[in-house]
């Protein structure tokens, strides 16, 4: 076939539509094989495009190249979204933003904002003084209020004016007054004061007065601030004292009584005459007697007299109209009066023997015939013997000796029926303040010296104290617990030692004296790394170690009533320490604290462990290869 009707085939079989012809082939120009219907591929000579159509039907599409370098039309002025977020993003990234953190997320196009701790609000338009509060205007504006400051622990009110300030509870909406309390701090757990509430004045410079503390209730239809002032009070305290140390003014009454004119008037009191009253508010009531001589009474100021003055008043029995004083605040010594024996009228005699001093009331005498009741001072020189019934000696009761002896009926009690040693308040009157006394003990059996008159004399059991024994259940008596000595509170302590002859039957925990245990190499054991823990005793020291990085492992038992406080382990080097909690009834262990061989640890890096019936301390060594460990201490304390 000829070359031409080869050519004249190929278009008849080419010979299609325009369109179909682009539906089924791929030109390419500047490549061979063109990946699109139209692929140029030419960067010296690109395309150029003119007389490009205008697209009246929308004017906002654009041609754009892709990241492939594909021709694609765009809406967003020329950039697609993603070169369009691209260039937002870049302006919210490696900025310097206050306050505020911006990040792109590029892969969802969007832009993270994330507001910072506000430290500075002089941005936002708030310009204060130190410790100023911020107040909302009630439109979002935020004001620093120089009136109102908080530093410290102290709430401060006003400025440098006269301005008065008041903290006021707000009014309910039913027109009913809202109820304001003030509380000061509430103590816990056992036996906790609560705290003060105080209420305090401003105080005054030189000679002028500090300020007033009022109180003001309103009365019943009363408005307004000023219908307060000067109202009746009513105060009500349901517990506790009311203690004041400077002076009460009172302008009301008191139980009906007028103080301003009741009291001034004496009709405060009842029982007395107008005329006394008068004199009584005069200051004439009290006049000036004086004594010359037996009996003779002068008369300085005093009224007149309704009777007759001359002689004694032999028949006198009542002295109803005369003054009485309370002589306790005197330090002069009376003579008490008294009358003989004899019959009918007698006179007023005093005796020298017989005194009294106000303020001591010591009263003296040269001595008492029969039973002396009451409270009485000094020393009975010449007595023998303290008579049958109760007695009481207040003061210091010193005998060469004391025998309690006899059988008694009395009242089965706790209280000690033959001694007891009552509760009392003993102050400390001697020591300084923030001082520390040594000892107190509130009965003392000091040591007798035991000597005999005859030479080499032995006494084979000699005691300070001896108890016979425990009571004895006799006529009509069963005793369930028989205790020669009963401690019913409190720890007893012995400083020596103690010798105990019989058994010991003790219901607690027997506490020694101890403040560690110590943790020796055998009570450590390795892990299950199928190697063991070995001695090394290939010189003259000896050392625990363990195979490799091998960890070794030490179990110590906490002694009962006390609690482990702190651990230390010492070796070689400084592996790692993790000291647990464990218990012989699991396998759940606690982790109470870290640290390292060498160092103890204590404080903020182990928590104490109190004991238990079951638990124990673990401790693991993260051992070094070659590394030597020598055993521990484990310091305890009493819970």
């Amino acid at each position: 076939m000829a070359i031409s009707d080869k050519i004249i085939s190929f278009w008849k079989q080419v010979k299609l539509k325009s369109s179909d012809m682009f539906t089924l082939f791929k030109v390419g120009i500047g490549l061979k094989f063109p990946t699109h219907k139209l692929h140029v591929k030419d960067a010296t000579d690109p395309i150029k495009v003119e007389g490009v159509q205008s697209d009246t039907s929308s004017s906002t599409k654009f041609l754009v190249l892709d990241g492939s370098d594909v021709v694609k039309h765009t809406t967003a002025g020329g950039k697609t979204t993603e070169e369009v977020q691209d260039i937002v993003g870049a302006m919210f990234t490696s900025n310097t933003e206050t306050g505020i953190a911006a990040t792109y997320e590029d892969s969802d196009g969007t832009i993270d904002l994330v507001v910072s701790g506000v430290t500075d609000l002089h941005t936002a338009g708030v310009d204060g003084a130190a410790n100023q509060l911020l107040t909302d205007d009630g439109d979002g504006t935020v004001t620093s209020e120089s009136h109102l400051t908080f530093a410290s622990s102290t709430l401060e009110l006003g400025g440098d004016t006269f301005d008065s300030f008041k903290i006021q509870r707000k009014d309910h909406s039913d027109n009913i007054g809202g109820e304001l309390r003030i509380f000061s701090g509430a103590g816990g757990g056992t036996n906790k004061a609560g705290g003060d509430l105080i209420f305090k004045s401003g105080k005054g410079t030189g000679n002028a007065l500090g300020g007033a503390i009022e109180f003001y209730v309103s009365t019943a239809g009363s408005s307004g601030d000023t219908a307060h002032f000067l109202q009746a009070i009513d105060m009500k305290i349901t517990d506790g004292l009311v203690h004041v140390t400077g002076n009460i003014t009172l302008t009301g009454t008191v139980d009906g009584i007028d103080i301003a004119t009741d009291v001034a008037a004496n009709t405060a009191k009842t029982g007395i005459t107008t005329g006394q009253a008068n004199a009584i508010t005069a200051n004439t009531a009290k006049v000036d007697l004086t004594v010359n001589g037996a009996g003779t009474i002068h008369s300085n100021n005093v009224p007149t007299l309704n009777q007759s003055t001359t002689g004694n008043a032999t028949t006198a029995t009542v002295a109803s109209t005369s003054a009485i004083t309370d002589a306790a605040a005197a330090s002069t010594t009376y003579y008490p009066v008294l009358v003989d024996g004899f019959t009918g009228f007698q006179a007023l005699e005093a005796e020298s023997e017989l005194t009294f001093v106000g303020n001591t009331g010591i009263l003296t005498a040269t001595g008492f015939a029969g039973a002396l009741t009451g409270d009485v001072t000094g020393n009975a020189d010449t007595a023998t013997n303290l008579t049958a019934g109760d007695k009481s000696i207040n003061g210091t009761f010193q005998s060469k000796g004391f025998i309690q002896d006899g059988d008694k009926s009395v009242t089965a009690s706790s209280d000690g029926v033959a001694i007891h040693v009552d509760a009392s308040d003993i102050t400390d009157s001697s020591t300084s303040g923030s001082g520390t006394a040594t000892t107190f003990n509130h009965v003392v059996f000091e040591n007798p010296r035991l000597m005999a008159t005859n030479s080499s004399v032995t006494t084979t059991n000699a005691s300070t104290v001896y108890i016979k024994g425990a009571p004895v259940a006799s006529t009509n008596q069963t005793i369930t617990n028989a205790y020669s000595l009963y401690v019913a509170g409190g720890h007893s302590y012995f400083n020596n030692d103690v010798t105990v002859g019989g058994d010991v039957d003790i219901t607690g925990n027997v506490l020694p004296g101890i403040t560690y245990v110590k943790i020796l190499p055998s009570d450590f054991m390795p892990d299950d790394g199928g190697r063991p823990a070995m001695i090394d005793d290939t010189g003259s020291d000896r050392w625990l170690e363990s195979h490799g990085t091998s960890k070794l492992y030490a179990f110590v038992d906490i002694p009962v009533g006390f609690k482990a406080t702190e651990c230390v382990i010492y070796g070689s080097a400084t592996s790692a320490i993790t000291v647990y909690e464990a218990d012989i009834n699991s396998k759940t262990v606690t982790s109470k604290g870290t640290g390292n061989i060498g160092t103890p640890i204590d404080g903020g890096d182990f928590t104490h462990v109190n004991s238990d019936a079951t638990n124990y301390i673990l401790i693991e060594l993260q051992q070094a290869s070659g590394e030597e460990v020598y055993g521990g201490k484990l310091t305890i304390a009493k819970i």
